[in-house]
């Protein structure tokens, strides 16, 4: 079992490119990463393997903590330090143009949950869960800082995974029937970005977050697999789903076990809400898959879709209310910029472009 420790404050932006007061994450997490310039290496005790990326390879741990340290030394001023408050004012500059701009649409209106202050050596938030009786209570999983919880609607955190294997947690899931049960999921795999770190599998919790214990989709770090999306079955029952850089996985007893419904390199896993046994996944360097069966069969959606080596990033949604109507954000595996957002009104039978749609990634 793993247990909590300590409180402290977090900074919670529920948006894209959001970021958190966090741990620095260490060299023996592991890391993937594919620019073109570096040599395929070999990790110690195990074949180098080819990932969802064209160029995708392992890295040695040394070559990990050098581009880590490139990556910080390129964010330091004339003294040496990492100035805590840029990222936040750079946000803010951002934040002041896109309000200002002129045109027919409203800028969104976002709320910083706080603090002001953002650790240098933060991470992404990931992924949220808000609790099923309590929407004061939220989770969020974060890039390399953990899990953490606020029970005033974001006014203080708490951390709540400080001894766990992997400070990589992409995604939380919390049963909607009993929200004692919790899921986390470890390693990321979900974002458009050159790298891809490395996870210990599911982590399912029994009283709340309080503490934590591996379930049968465990891995270690040297297998090299991250997490996307946890999603638990519309209907209320002890059925979970998984999105993986390894596939796409079933529990039907909360997580304890898994099994495999389709290979691939897994960005999300979509649950139709009215017609459970419908069901979407995007697949890096592949396409947009579909089932009707509950995961029995797949098939690809090929009318209006990209699909193959060319597919990065797939960011999909439906509309709950009227599901058959859905939108899918398709992005360039080579120059990771967007091959366009693309509209169903039939499930997903086909597809029609979406024109001028900006270039979010």
């Amino acid at each position: 079992m793993f247990r909590k420790r300590k409180q402290v404050t977090l900074g919670l932006f529920l948006v894209f490119t959001s970021f958190a007061v966090a741990q620095v994450p260490e060299e023996a997490q592991g890391s993937q990463s594919n620019p073109a310039s570096l040599t395929r290496e070999s990790v110690p005790g195990q074949d180098t393997r080819t990932f969802s990326w064209q160029d995708g390879v392992l890295e040695s741990e040394e070559s990990v903590r050098l581009r880590q340290k490139w990556f910080y030394d390129m964010r330091r001023n004339a003294d040496g330090v990492v100035d805590e408050q840029r990222r936040w004012n750079e946000f803010r500059k951002m934040r002041s143009a896109t309000l200002n701009r002129k045109g027919t649409v409203p800028a969104a209106q976002w709320t910083s949950l706080g603090p002001n202050t953002i650790d240098s050596m933060s991470g992404r938030m990931l992924g949220h869960a808000f609790d099923p009786t309590d929407n004061q209570t939220i989770w969020a999983g974060s890039g390399s800082g953990g899990l953490w919880r606020t029970t005033n609607g974001g006014g203080s955190w708490e951390s709540m995974t400080d001894e766990l294997p992997s400070l990589y947690v992409s995604c939380v899931a919390i049963k909607p029937a009993n929200r004692n049960i919790m899921l986390i999921g470890t390693g990321v795999d979900r974002f458009n970005a050159l790298t891809l770190s490395f996870g210990v599998g599911v982590l399912k919790s029994t009283d709340r977050g309080i503490s934590w214990a591996p379930t049968g989709f465990s891995v270690p770090l040297s297998a090299a697999v991250g997490t996307s999306k946890l999603v638990w079955h519309p209907n209320g029952t002890d059925t979970v789903y998984l999105a993986a850089s390894n596939g796409v996985w079933k529990s039907t007893n909360d997580g304890d076990t898994w099994t495999l419904l389709h290979q691939g390199s897994a960005a999300a896993i979509v649950v139709n809400p009215q017609t459970p046994n419908i069901m979407y996944a995007p697949l890096r360097n592949d396409g947009v898959y579909r089932t009707t069966n509950a995961g029995s069969t797949w098939s690809r959606m090929e009318n209006g879709l990209p699909v193959g080596g060319i597919v990065g990033l797939t960011s999909l949604a439906l509309c709950r209310t009227v599901p058959s109507v859905m939108y899918a954000g398709v992005t360039n595996s080579s120059t990771f910029g967007i091959l366009g957002l693309y509209k169903s009104t039939n499930g997903g039978d086909s597809w029609a472009l979406i024109p001028n749609a900006p270039d979010v990634y």
